[in-house]
């Protein structure tokens, strides 16, 4: 009787320890997918802001601009997919 009080908290413990292995590669990835994200997001933002600037600056024209942008936003959502990594 006693022996199995051990061996069935000696499996707890063992469960517990799995589970809280398992909790904590979820929590780094969950990071990992926020860090991604809001890469994404800043490159995206950029882009989205010298495609707006397009006619308000001299630096550029307003054909490079758009594109320049229109490049930096694929590149941005290319970060948050996972398909290229920084």
């Amino acid at each position: 009787m006693i022996g199995e009080v051990f061996l069935n908290g000696k499996k707890m413990l063992l469960l517990w320890v799995v589970f809280s292995l398992i909790s904590l590669e979820r929590e780094r990835e969950r990071e990992r997918d926020m860090n991604r994200n809001m890469q994404g997001f800043l490159i995206g933002a950029v882009g989205a802001a010298i495609t707006l600037s397009a006619y308000e600056q001299t630096l550029l024209t307003p054909t490079q601009c758009v594109a320049s942008g229109f490049l930096l936003l694929i590149f941005g959502l290319l970060v948050k997919e996972g398909f290229i990594s920084l």
